[in-house]
């Protein structure tokens, strides 16, 4: 649910979009990251190798096409886009591919909800990958999806390849990470974005503790967005009044 905020146009067009949610985010490391809020951060900064469209339909993303399964259904083909950029400058490829697949099998939190379906990763080619299957899986592009399965570049996780890294990510995505803490994190558009380039010129999340926060924060125009159901029904009618009015 997104519900709009009250503040008033800014001056200039170089004001960030200033977006509300509940919570707090500890980490963005795609291996780390659990909640809700975290791997929507997670999806502004990087793209996964497919994604599930407005109609349920899987589409590619960084895949250049769904994935080819062998005969027995045991491994499966994926051919990668070309020419797209890590936010550090470094090329996508099907080896930066590979070393986030295999940390992810390795140290993520939920390793086991791609574990339990992939079993090695192979790079075939600059831009080709196969993945060994446990047994004929069906769903692959959806599982593919996850955002915590989102390509981090190896040279930026050179020294975390087998640990964390909290505070700072690298992707693909159409906006960079410029500034992280808890509660608060500067998103900047990605000038060399492979596909369509944001419109606005940054994005601030702010997380807070509590419905009342973020309804203050709301009503005060502290906050163009909520990205949040977690209001109660009558500060949301509030609001609603409030914007009709």
């Amino acid at each position: 649910m997104l519900l709009s905020g009250c503040r008033p146009p800014a001056a200039t067009s170089q004001a960030p979009l200033v977006i509300a949610a509940y919570g707090s985010i500890d980490s963005v490391d795609p291996a780390q990251a659990t909640t809700v809020i975290a791997l929507q951060l997670i999806s502004a900064l990087g793209d996964p190798l497919y994604a599930i469209d407005e109609q349920g339909t899987i589409q590619p993303k960084l895949a250049r096409e769904l994935p080819k399964l062998s005969d027995d259904g045991l491994t499966a083909t994926i051919l990668l886009r070309q020419g797209v950029l890590f936010h550090d400058g470094t090329p996508f490829d099907a080896e930066a591919m590979a070393f986030s697949l295999r940390r992810f099998l390795a140290i993520g939190k939920l390793s086991y909800v791609v574990g339990d379906r992939i079993s090695a990763v192979r790079v075939t080619g600059p831009y080709e990958l196969e993945l060994d299957l446990r047994r004929p899986f069906s769903p692959l592009a959806k599982l593919l999806s996850f955002a915590s399965l989102t390509p981090i570049s190896p040279t930026a996780y050179a020294k975390h390849a087998d640990q964390f890294l909290h505070d700072r990510f690298v992707g693909t995505g159409p906006y960079r990470l410029t500034s992280f803490n808890e509660h608060q994190q500067r998103l900047e558009p990605f000038e060399k974005y492979w596909g369509e380039t944001p419109t606005n010129d940054g994005l601030d999340l702010i997380t807070l503790s509590n419905s009342t926060a973020l309804y203050g924060a709301l009503r005060s125009g502290e906050v163009d967005v909520l990205l949040s159901p977690s209001i109660d029904e009558d500060q949301r009618h509030a609001l609603h009044q409030q914007a009709s009015a």
